[in-house]
C-alpha cells in the first residue's frame, strides 16, 4: 500500500483525485494506506505550508479541492470531489439532515448541532459545543456526536481559525471549523447522486476501490467504508 510517495500539496491533490479516498494517518483496514505513510515523518507539524502535510489538509479543505473530515473508520480522510456525492448518498441513505429530522429518525444531540448552521456560516468547534449546550455542566458526548455527523457526511471540516478575545485579538491554537457540505460545496453537488439507490452508490465505490487495491478483499474494503450511525 506504500507504493505512493507525496512530497508536495500538488502531488497530494493528484493522488486524492486518483484514489478517491485517502486517510490522513494511522493503520486501518488497508494497512499502510494513509498520507502519514506516504510522507517523511520530519515534515509534519513544522507549520510550513510548502512541506507540512498537516497544513496541506486545511489548505485543500478550505480551497474546495477535496472534502475532508472523519469519513473513514471514524478517522480523518480526504475524499475526492468525484466520489464524495456517491459516499454521501450511501451514508445518508438518500436523506439530507432536514429530511432525516422531519422523519423523526435524527439523533437529538446531532440535531442540536445541525440547527446551528441556519445562518449559512461555518462555525468553530468550541462555538458549536457552547451553543449546542455541551460541556462540563451540560450535555456530554460532543466529540462523538460530531464524529457521527462527519461519518454520515452531514458535517465536514472546512478550515481553521484562532479564537478571539473581547478586544477582537486572536489568541491560542487554531481550532477546527465545521459546516454542512451543502454550505461549503453547494447542495446540488452534494446531492447529485440522490437519484440512484444508495446501494448502487456503494457498488460503484467498491468497484472503483477494487481497481485501486486489487489485492484487497471485500471484507477489507467494507471495513474501510463502514458507516457509523
Amino acid at each position: 500500500m506504500n507504493r505512493f510517495h507525496i512530497s508536495d500539496i500538488d502531488g497530494l491533490q493528484r493522488l486524492i483525485d486518483e484514489v478517491g479516498f485517502l486517510p490522513l494517518g494511522g493503520d486501518g483496514a488497508l494497512p499502510g494506506f494513509s498520507l502519514a505513510h506516504m510522507t517523511a515523518p520530519e515534515s509534519w507539524h513544522t507549520g510550513d505550508p510548502e512541506t507540512d502535510p498537516w497544513e496541506w489538509r486545511q489548505i485543500l479543505a478550505a480551497g474546495g479541492g477535496v472534502v475532508y473530515g472523519k469519513f473513514i473508520e471514524r478517522k480523518n480522510a480526504f475524499i475526492s470531489r468525484e466520489w464524495f456525492p456517491a459516499l454521501a448518498n450511501w451514508r445518508r441513505d438518500g436523506y439530507d439532515f432536514d429530511s432525516l429530522a422531519d422523519s423523526g429518525a435524527a439523533n437529538w444531540k446531532q440535531a442540536r448541532i445541525m440547527a446551528l448552521f441556519g445562518g449559512g456560516q461555518p462555525l468553530p468547534a468550541h462555538e458549536i459545543k457552547r451553543l449546542a449546550g455541551f460541556g462540563k455542566d451540560g450535555l456530554q458526548g460532543f466529540d462523538g456526536a460530531v464524529t457521527a455527523l462527519e461519518m454520515r457526511t452531514y458535517l465536514v471540516f472546512c478550515g481553521v481559525q484562532r479564537k478571539r478575545n473581547r478586544m477582537g485579538e486572536e489568541y491560542g491554537w487554531p481550532v477546527s471549523l465545521f459546516a454542512p457540505p451543502e454550505l461549503t460545496c453547494g447542495a446540488d453537488y452534494v446531492r447529485s447522486c440522490y437519484g440512484e439507490p444508495p446501494e448502487q452508490s456503494l457498488h460503484r465505490i467498491l468497484r472503483h476501490l477494487r481497481g485501486v487495491f486489487p489485492g484487497a478483499d471485500e471484507t477489507q474494503l467494507m471495513k474501510f467504508l463502514k458507516a457509523v450511525s
